[in-house]
């Protein structure tokens, strides 16, 4: 039908030519919030049907101490850029919001999710002690991970749990991971 060959010409479009298709975030260069939404539906959908397991985790900036004098935005470019150099490529990585990335880890127990998440949280402390030292422009992150075996749980279940996780994370002062 027509309507299946439009989306099926719009989701080739997006494919090759995801600018275009406004799914890149301009700042980071990442997928932004709208790709991953698109994804996590798709994942979810694919854990269903193949009774398969999915991580998500949702990747927070900490506020820092005061008296930092890096921008926002060089702390969130250097974040990216260390995410994007340290996961694999089949593991879709985009910015969230404002300063928080989401990332898709298809086919992986929420063990494995979490062990991910200390490993960036880990990452990043040892980025900053060496180029920082004890400073205060020390970045740290939060990570909540859901895991669901079978997408059990819909895509904004899985959110809504994340960023309740990763605002109770961060009142607590950040540097951690957590499960849902």
């Amino acid at each position: 039908s027509g309507g299946k060959q439009l989306l099926g010409e719009m989701f080739r479009l997006e494919k090759l030519h995801p600018e275009k298709a406004l799914l890149i975030d301009s700042e980071t260069r990442l997928f932004n919030r709208r790709y991953f939404d698109k994804r996590l539906a798709e994942e979810v959908k694919r854990a269903q049907r193949y009774s398969l397991d999915l991580s998500v985790l949702l990747i927070g900036l900490d506020h820092p101490a005061a008296g930092i004098t890096t921008s926002p935005a060089e702390r969130l470019s250097t974040l990216a850029g260390l995410l994007r150099s340290n996961i694999r490529a089949a593991d879709p990585l985009a910015r969230y919001d404002t300063d928080r990335f989401g990332m898709l880890l298809p086919e992986t127990t929420k063990e494995a999710g979490f062990n991910a998440a200390k490993k960036i949280v880990e990452l990043v402390r040892e980025h900053q002690s060496r180029k920082h030292g004890g400073d205060p422009d020390k970045l740290t992150v939060s990570i909540a991970i859901a895991g669901d075996h079978g997408g059990l749980l819909a895509p904004d279940q899985l959110t809504g749990k994340l960023e309740e996780t990763l605002q109770t994370l961060a009142e607590q002062g950040g540097d951690a991971a957590r499960l849902v």
